[in-house]
């Protein structure tokens, strides 16, 4: 089975996953977002994602503030296009990636703020996850 194939199977998810728990301590994987991390190599890419929600453009927009969508697109020389929408069709911020070895030709993401708790306490994070676990 492919990559792509893979993906599909994942609905819901089992558990969170803290990719950096020292560099971004409120942003978790998914069992699918974890599985694309681990089987493309592209922690790099869930990183970005995590290091992005604090830029001011993603940080301050309204929309954003609820649910995200984060497309990865990967043209034919390996070069590739990071892009946040809060709709579709609604870009706020772009991001060139000058080199990458991601199979995919393109993918989506989810980012959304869900209550966890920790040590008894409810604590707001943020979520990544694919569409199929939504």
């Amino acid at each position: 089975m492919s990559l792509e194939e893979d993906l599909r199977q994942f609905m819901g998810t089992t558990g969170y996953f803290r990719p950096q728990p020292l560099l971004f301590p409120k942003f978790l994987l998914t069992d699918g977002a974890r599985y694309v991390a681990e089987k493309a190599e592209a922690f790099w890419l869930f990183d970005a994602i995590a290091s992005l929600q604090l830029h001011p453009k993603i940080k301050n927009h309204r929309e954003l503030k609820d649910l995200q969508f984060w497309r990865l697109e990967v043209a034919e020389n390996k070069s590739a296009m990071l892009s946040v929408e809060w709709d579709e069709d609604r870009v706020v911020y772009t991001q060139g990636i000058g080199h990458t070895t991601f199979p995919l030709k393109s993918l989506l993401l989810y980012v959304a703020p869900t209550v966890i708790e920790v040590e008894k306490k409810d604590r707001i994070v943020k979520v990544c996850y694919l569409p199929s676990e939504h």
